[in-house]
C-alpha cells in the first residue's frame, strides 16, 4: 500500500508539472513599452533598454528609451516619439517590481553602468539633460 501511495504521489507530481516561475519584471516592462509604442503591431528594441543601478541600492533598475523601438507595419517608430525626441522612462526596482519614477523626453546618450551614475540625454533643444540620484529620488536638470 505504501509503495502504491509513493507511486501515486510521483505520478501526480508529473501531472502537476513544475511550479510556475515568478514573472520577469524586466521582460514584462519591456513588453508593455512595446505595446504602448507599437500598438497592435509587433515590435522590438534595437537599443534603448538599459539595466543599471540608478539609486545605488545594489539592484538593477531599468531605463527604456523609445528612440530604440522599431515597429512592424506602416509606422516603423514608436508612437511615443515626436519630431526629434522620444519618451524615456526611468524605472526603479522596488521589491520584485519595476516602478516608473521619471519620464524625460530625450535620447539617451550615456549610461555609465556604475551605481548612482549620471545619465545623459539629448533634449529637443539640442542641449544635454542629466538625470541622477540625489539621495532621495531621481533629479533632472538641463545644461544651457
Amino acid at each position: 500500500m505504501t509503495r502504491f501511495l509513493v507511486c501515486l504521489a510521483a505520478f501526480w507530481s508529473l501531472l502537476a508539472g513544475p511550479a510556475l516561475a515568478e514573472p520577469n519584471p524586466v521582460a514584462a516592462t519591456i513588453n508593455a513599452a512595446i505595446a504602448s509604442g507599437c500598438g497592435a503591431a509587433p515590435g522590438h528594441f534595437m537599443d534603448g533598454v538599459y539595466n543599471t543601478d540608478l539609486d545605488g541600492d545594489g539592484r538593477a533598475d531599468l531605463i527604456i528609451d523609445h528612440s530604440g523601438l522599431r515597429c512592424a507595419g506602416a509606422a516603423p517608430y514608436s508612437a511615443l516619439c515626436g519630431r526629434s525626441v522620444c519618451r524615456t522612462t526611468l524605472f526603479l526596482r522596488r521589491d520584485a517590481e519595476l516602478v516608473p519614477r521619471m519620464v524625460q523626453y530625450g535620447v539617451v546618450l550615456d549610461v555609465p553602468g556604475t551605481p548612482r551614475a549620471r545619465i545623459t540625454l539629448e533634449r529637443a533643444s539640442g542641449y544635454p539633460s542629466y538625470v541622477e540620484w540625489n539621495g532621495r529620488g531621481l533629479e533632472a536638470f538641463e545644461m544651457p
